[in-house]
């Protein structure tokens, strides 16, 4: 929800005061403490409005131009929360228009819909108490998040770990820093130690270990990149696929609109000066250097199997 709103944080829950018909005031916690924010609109019958962007140039039955980033904030049918995020520019010229801008809604539920298990702080320490305010796991944490799936991120003498609904340790070990990547499917988050980064699931998994000096992508759709000093590699949310043997990787070759090749072909590489289209089964293929004015097919018989 926050970065819809141009805030930087991350927080699992927000609490939205709408105080006069101008402004809204924003409280959330992160491991840091309580943080509160005032953003300035207007409210409208239904909804409240904010205009982070509206640049409009016109030049009278001529040419006009306009960049907008507004949101509306409003209830949703089920007592949750629905923010409309229109972001984009669009343009005429003479009677030619060029450009649309995209709306997007986003609903959030309200927090008595979520989880059985709700995280409280009470004197600088934070634990968890079911619905009817029943404490559940010890306010013994410096931080604790919210559970998503199952597991929930708490922080304990100055460290990271994932913990289950008892409030055992489910990673195996500790961590400077754990971020989710995303809750809208079953999470995977990002987790450091030092300079090196890796990606665990729910499970406490490794499955982008902990070596990473730089991640490309966030797993959302389907693959990520990680790099381990100047080699690439390829991961799912399942494990690494391609550990770092390359010097390159381009997934631009996924072009099709449900990110799949028709040939199962993830990504271009190179690895020792040669490059290849390569699947997701271990298999390369050599992309045939032809003059674009012919389109002769690459032959998917001839493969090298590179992992």
């Amino acid at each position: 929800m926050l970065g819809l709103l141009h805030i930087g944080d991350y927080a699992d829950d927000v609490f939205i005061e709408f105080e006069v018909s101008d402004k809204i005031k924003l409280t959330y916690y992160t491991d840091l403490g309580k943080k509160d924010t005032v953003l300035y609109g207007k409210m409208k019958r239904k909804f409240f409005e904010i205009y982070f962007v509206k640049d409009q140039f016109i030049i009278p039955l001529i040419y006009s131009s306009c960049y907008l980033d507004r949101v509306r904030i409003g209830g949703s049918k089920k007592d949750g929360l629905t923010i409309e995020k229109t972001a984009g520019s669009k343009g005429n010229f003479l009677f030619f228009g060029a450009g649309g801008i995209p709306t997007r809604n986003y609903t959030f539920a309200h927090v008595a819909e979520k989880e059985k298990l709700n995280p409280t702080v009470n004197d600088g320490k934070w634990g968890y108490i079911d619905p009817l305010g029943n404490s559940i796991i010890t306010a013994r944490y410096e931080f604790a998040s919210r559970f998503e799936r199952g597991v929930a991120r708490v922080k304990a003498n100055g460290k990271w770990i994932l913990i289950n609904s008892d409030g055992e340790k489910v990673t195996e070990r500790d961590y400077d820093w754990i971020s989710p990547i995303d809750t809208l499917i079953t999470p995977v988050f990002i987790v450091r130690n030092s300079e090196k980064m890796g990606v665990l699931d729910i499970n406490g998994n490794e499955i982008i270990p902990v070596e990473c000096d730089e991640l490309e992508g966030t797993l959302s759709y389907g693959y990520s990149i990680f790099r381990i000093g100047d080699k690439k590699g390829i991961a799912t949310r399942e494990g690494v696929i391609y550990p770092a043997i390359f010097s390159d990787i381009n997934t631009s070759i996924l072009w099709m609109a449900n990110g799949e090749h028709p040939y199962g072909v993830i990504a271009k590489v190179k690895k020792d000066g040669k490059t290849y289209l390569i699947d997701g089964e271990g298999w390369g293929y050599i992309e045939k250097h032809r003059p674009s004015w012919k389109n002769q097919p690459i032959d998917w018989k001839n493969k090298i199997k590179i992992y």
